[in-house]
């Protein structure tokens, strides 16, 4: 099918003049990707119907990566097969390019491969049309809501203070792994620490738990910490601290 032009169905303005009122108007921007024009109108009709998006279209999957890499898009509506670059492709590249691009699937064709396939690179989900093309809108609502809840979560953080948390808990290793993840769930997001320092920083809290409680509260002296069972717990549990953290 021969390349169509890509129709915007409301006009965005040029990007550096949207003013953050601008932008707070509608729901927010949706793109929507399919070689058929009247597939891409009745996308359009059904996702306009109850919600003020800024809708965009494209019919190649090439043209639909150039806008995303031109301007913010939040989800993006793609057909799986089209000429040139396919829908799965077109996820691939855009979870390298724009991670924060959510992309939802919809194709005619319902290999379940194809559907393992792409929510493995990431898609929002798998839809099949022409049965599935009317919940479209209640989806793209739904994506779309999560999105926001994430990034107003990472806006919060630019208004963090301080924090100040107090813990009594028991002489038990196996709240020490729990108590570590919640101390320092905040210092990656807040620029505090990089991933690999932040590796450093939850061995360090590991060591220094297991010894205020073996060595501590076991009253072990650090002479004989080493060569008895006090000794042998705290080992073997940062062992497994860096296990589990080398995987993160």
């Amino acid at each position: 099918m021969a390349e169509q032009p890509m129709t915007g169905i409301k006009t965005p303005q040029p990007e550096e003049n949207l003013e953050k009122s601008d932008i707070l108007q509608n729901d927010g921007t949706i793109l929507v990707v399919d070689d058929e024009e009247i597939m891409r109108d009745l996308m359009v009709e059904i996702l306009s119907e109850h919600h003020d998006y800024q809708l965009l279209t494209a019919s190649t999957g090439e043209e639909a990566l150039q806008i995303c890499t031109q301007r913010p898009v939040d989800l993006v509506i793609t057909d799986l097969r089209m000429p040139g670059m396919g829908g799965i492709r077109l996820l691939a590249e855009l979870k390298r390019l724009t991670p924060e691009t959510a992309v939802v699937i919809i194709t005619g064709y319902g290999r379940r491969e194809d559907a393992i396939q792409a929510l493995r690179l990431g898609a929002s989900n798998f839809l099949l049309k022409p049965d599935e093309v009317e919940s479209v809108s209640a989806i793209a609502e739904r994506v779309l809501r999560l999105r926001q809840q994430q990034r107003l979560s990472k806006e919060l953080l630019a208004f963090f203070d301080r924090e100040e948390q107090t813990y009594r808990i028991p002489s038990d290793l196996l709240y020490t792994l729990p108590l570590i993840d919640t101390l320092t769930g905040k210092l990656q997001p807040l620029g505090i620490c990089t991933r690999a320092e932040l590796k450093n920083v939850k061995l360090a809290l590991d060591e220094a738990l297991v010894n205020a409680i073996v060595h501590g509260n076991l009253e072990i002296s650090s002479e004989l910490k080493g060569s008895t069972l006090g000794g042998g717990q705290a080992g073997s549990r940062i062992v497994a601290g860096e296990s589990r953290w080398r995987a993160l």
